[in-house]
């Protein structure tokens, strides 16, 4: 197993065990809270999402560029504090336009005045949610993988023992109020990591805190206007592309909701975003992957072509299978899955998943493609350009086609679709790389009857013995490709026992 695959690994591992506790929350939530009041908070979260996403300004994946690409401490510090300084300051700005805006978005806009006190809170959290993303990025330039791992899963343990409270207390507000809560403690915990590996570098302790001012001013002693403009040059060099990319990313997820929210009820908006919230549970691996493969790839891009191209080819395929068989899983048991979850309080949903799955499926290739090899290469032109389909594509698709619920999702399916299609083709100008091989083509082909017949089983015994010859299937050529070696894993196994 190589390094890359070991973190990969364990970064999937945390994410999943911190999916597997949200999971259980928003199960809690959905339960809890009726599917009007459930479609509001997904409204809320949507328009909070907004405009949060201007505070991206493309700094987290440039600064994590910037301090895994340096070798020097004090400047993989004072790359640091430029990203800081400038989300802190954007985010002021924003998080004041939104607070005393919700009353008019709240009553003109959508008519539902119940949300501006919502609207309000959010506002808050988004100032100081704003700092996480750059205390993110120092781990994962730094490399501290195992410790952002860690805390993946520790912050989800005290995310579901403030939400289930008060919800029970407050009700719809207090998913709001948890939100805040929630925000504080996820990073002020962040904050000290951060420090931590800085301190370390230089002969301090992180705390107690009296000695941070003592640290602030040693390595503050060679940072001044001019080089915060040098370093910020740098960030954004790589950044600012990243940054419009976010925004449209951000713009097509809460497209959905932003658009119901003005044409159909608050009942049928949480239809869509029960649907929503299953489909991007399949981001979770791609997100896992991505958190690696920026970092390393952008140090191994320099390498050479050949070794990067082998290196790539040999990772995508895997993640390929992966993520294409838990697509195919989710959609083929999603009866079954909400069934369990909420009873047939969500059955409307049910038609909607295939295409809501398939739209994250596609997103989550462009996600990796982007984290892999257009932000390495530096290929901004075709990042950028991948996401506006994705966006426009979605957007006209949905003003084109009848039905606001099934519109939304074919609309979503089509645009996502259509972006990963271009990336598949911007990538020709580097011979030898290609996401469309024989291997991932047959596994697809193998996925579709899990996709197409999830709901025409009456029999669960039927249905279990399918899927059975769908894996073994699927299993077969994974192993015939070479992707993945089950003997090799039999070995692994018995060296371990």
């Amino acid at each position: 197993m190589t390094k890359l695959v070991k973190w990969q690994f364990f970064s999937m591992i945390s994410r999943f065990a911190a999916m597997g506790i949200g999971i259980l929350q928003s199960i809690f939530v959905v339960r809890y809270l009726s599917t009007a009041e459930y479609g509001l908070v997904g409204l809320v979260t949507s328009l909070g999402s907004v405009v949060g996403i201007l505070l991206h300004l493309g700094l987290v994946s440039g600064t994590i560029r910037e301090i895994a690409a340096n070798e020097d401490v004090r400047e993989k510090f004072q790359i640091f504090v430029t990203s800081f300084f400038i989300r802190l300051s954007v985010a002021v700005l924003l998080s004041l336009v939104l607070f005393f805006s919700a009353p008019l978005v709240a009553r003109k806009f959508y008519s539902h005045p119940e949300i501006a006190f919502p609207i309000r809170i959010f506002a808050v959290t988004l100032f100081v949610q704003s700092v996480q993303g750059i205390f993110d990025a120092v781990l994962s330039g730094f490399k501290r993988f195992k410790q952002l791992f860690v805390f993946q899963v520790a912050i989800a343990l005290v995310s579901l023992a403030l939400y289930i409270p008060l919800i029970l207390k407050f009700g719809f507000y207090g998913y709001f109020w948890a939100m805040l809560g929630l925000a504080i403690i996820h990073s002020f915990a962040l904050f000290v990591l951060a420090i931590d590996c800085f301190s370390k570098q230089f002969g301090y302790l992180a705390f107690p805190l009296k000695q941070f001012p003592a640290l602030v001013q040693k390595l503050f002693r060679n940072l001044g206007w001019n080089r915060l403009i040098v370093y910020g040059k740098r960030i954004f060099s790589v950044g600012f592309s990243i940054y419009i990319v976010k925004i449209l990313f951000t713009l097509w997820e809460k497209f959905g909701p932003l658009a119901l929210g003005r044409v159909v009820s608050a009942s049928d908006l949480g239809i869509f975003n029960f649907g929503l919230f299953f489909a991007t549970k399949l981001m979770t691996a791609s997100d896992a992957v991505t958190a690696v493969n920026l970092p390393v790839f952008s140090e191994s891009f320099g390498d050479g072509l050949e070794k990067f191209r082998q290196e790539f080819d040999s990772n995508f395929k895997k993640i390929f299978a992966f993520i294409t068989f838990s697509a195919a899983t989710a959609v083929f048991w999603s009866p079954e899955l909400f069934y369990i979850v909420v009873g047939s309080k969500y059955n409307a949903t049910l038609p909607l998943v295939p295409w809501l799955v398939v739209a994250f499926w596609c997103y989550s290739f462009v996600n990796i493609i982007n984290s892999s090899i257009l932000i390495p290469a530096k290929m901004t032109r075709d990042m950028i350009v991948s996401y506006l389909i994705l966006l426009v594509g979605t957007a006209v698709s949905f003003f084109v086609l009848p039905d606001g619920l099934y519109a939304m999702a074919y609309a979503m399916f089509l645009g996502s679709d259509l972006a990963l299609l271009w990336q598949a083709f911007a990538l020709l100008r580097y011979p030898g790389i290609s996401i469309f091989r024989r291997e991932t083509v047959v596994l697809m082909i193998i996925s579709i009857p899990l996709f197409a017949l999830y709901l025409v089983f009456s029999s669960l015994v039927f249905k279990a013995l399918f899927f059975i010859v769908i894996f073994l299937a699927f299993a077969y050529f994974v192993d015939r490709f070479g992707i993945l070696k089950f003997s090799r894993v039999c070995e692994l196994i018995n060296k371990r026992l």
